[in-house]
């Protein structure tokens, strides 16, 4: 699956992480996260 991301905004990542992370786990309260962290790696 090469360059499968690559019609992605790098921006819009984060939010696609998020919004599945609120739909895996309906406990997690989207008012609860204040901030996001987030690193960057080479390969």
């Amino acid at each position: 699956m090469r360059h499968a991301l690559k019609d992605n905004r790098l921006d819009d990542l984060p939010l696609q992480m998020v919004t599945a992370a609120l739909a895996n786990v309906p406990a997690l309260d989207p008012s609860a996260i204040d901030d996001l962290m987030l690193g960057v790696g080479e390969q």
